[in-house]
């Protein structure tokens, strides 16, 4: 399966757009001079946190926004695109350090971009990292360090669930009771 691994906002004036963006959202973004145009590289977040980051430049198509869906192989995925009624509008081309590009429209009209990462390539290790995180919530991630820490100090935490931690909770009011007295064996 295809995932969606990063969006590039079309603008007019993109100066103007990211000035907006960098103000309303706190979005970090920095140019990118390429031959022929400026493209703005636009960090949404922390790479641990799930999401994915983007892009914005100069309007060359009509429409707003653009997502690029990363594929295993380009020419592959152009093949079943086509099959599939799809049309190729632009591309492929390469990009230094981030992969072998292009853009499609499906059956409406609507763009989208497929990018097949180096081995290794940036898209690729950024697009892991929020997959990874995406897996599981922040509490069940911050969750096994939880439990070490409080096993170490003989508590329950939330994590474990409520039938541990009463069973935690018997097992504390038997120590305190004292040893259990040895029965013999009824054998």
């Amino acid at each position: 399966m295809s995932r969606v691994i990063h969006f590039e906002i079309l603008s007019k004036d993109p100066a103007k757009s990211v000035e907006f963006y960098k103000q309303a959202l706190g979005w970090k973004i920095n140019a990118w001079e390429m031959p022929g145009q400026t493209y703005w590289m636009v960090t949404t977040g922390p790479k641990t946190a799930v999401g994915i980051d983007g892009g914005m430049m100069s309007a060359s198509f009509p429409q707003a926004v653009i997502n690029t869906i990363e594929v295993k192989s380009l020419s592959t995925a152009q093949a079943s695109i086509e099959m599939a009624g799809g049309k190729l509008v632009q591309g492929p081309y390469d990009i230094p350090n981030v992969g072998k590009h292009a853009y499609f429209s499906d059956l409406e009209g609507t763009l989208f971009g497929v990018l097949q990462p180096p081995a290794g390539g940036a898209m690729a290790n950024a697009s892991a990292g929020a997959r990874r995180s995406a897996r599981k919530p922040a509490a069940k991630r911050a969750a096994p360090k939880a439990k070490k820490k409080a096993a170490a100090r003989g508590k329950a935490t939330p994590a474990r669930g409520k039938a541990k931690s009463q069973r935690g909770k018997a097992a504390a009011r038997s120590k305190r009771a004292g040893p259990k007295k040895k029965t013999k064996s009824r054998r």
